[in-house]
């Protein structure tokens, strides 16, 4: 017979019993430095401790999929997965039920990567498939470490990163925050076109090697999505 583990947990003087059964998939995720983005929708409880805001959503998972307190003990509700927006004192949580996406790969730089080669997403689509996932964003490389990750994947197939062009032509990542200069090396796209404003990981066969080139964001090609499950800066 399987064993069940119960855990109990006191919420307003009345004692809440969560049972889960060994095993399960479901995996917590906890950012600090996070909190819910005010722009979606949520339910907002106000003067309440952390503990008890996590209760309210734990004992209520048809409804709550994750949860924010913040410094000024401001806790928010949410009813779906969404990234977190930065704020110093805040926490947020939000729960995987069944567990990591399949094909998730942690790479050296300890993030989470899933990869897609079927060629058939415009930019829009791979971004938006990306933050469908839970946790999930298309790659960015703030380091060299993670930008030899892009170029070491050899999957023989072109794929959209988190990175586009302005039109006075700076490379920016999707959160907002420039291109580091020489995080890409030499391999920094350069073709300025009108309207090329993707950016994508191009193979360009055994002698070619890899390298980075302009993309129009229409045009389909494959993703690379990216996920910080274990709180680092990135």
């Amino acid at each position: 017979m399987l064993r069940k583990l119960r855990v109990l947990l006191m919420l307003g003087g009345a004692l809440a019993i969560i049972v889960r059964k060994p095993g399960s998939p479901a995996v917590t995720i906890r950012h600090t430095g996070l909190t819910i983005a005010t722009g979606r929708a949520y339910a907002e409880f106000l003067g309440i401790t952390q503990c008890q805001c996590e209760v309210k959503c734990v004992v209520n998972p048809s409804v709550c999929k994750g949860f924010s307190y913040d410094a000024d003990a401001t806790c928010r509700h949410i009813d779906h997965y969404e990234l977190g927006t930065p704020r110093n004192g805040s926490t947020y949580v939000y729960y995987l039920p069944l567990g990591l996406p399949a094909g998730t790969i942690k790479r050296e730089d300890g993030l989470y990567y899933l990869y897609n080669n079927s060629q058939a997403f415009t930019l829009d689509q791979a971004r938006q498939t990306c933050l469908d996932k839970p946790g999930f964003r298309l790659a960015q490389a703030k380091t060299k470490q993670t930008a030899d990750i892009f170029r070491n994947i050899h999957w023989y197939g072109d794929f959209y990163i988190g990175l586009t062009r302005l039109s006075n032509g700076s490379l920016v990542w999707m959160d907002g925050s420039p291109l580091q200069v020489g995080v890409l090396a030499a391999n920094e796209p350069t073709d300025y076109a009108t309207g090329v404003t993707a950016v994508m990981v191009y193979y360009g066969g055994i002698f070619s090697g890899v390298y980075y080139r302009h993309e129009m964001p229409s045009k389909s090609h494959g993703y690379l999505c990216q996920a910080n499950y274990d709180d680092m800066p990135w």
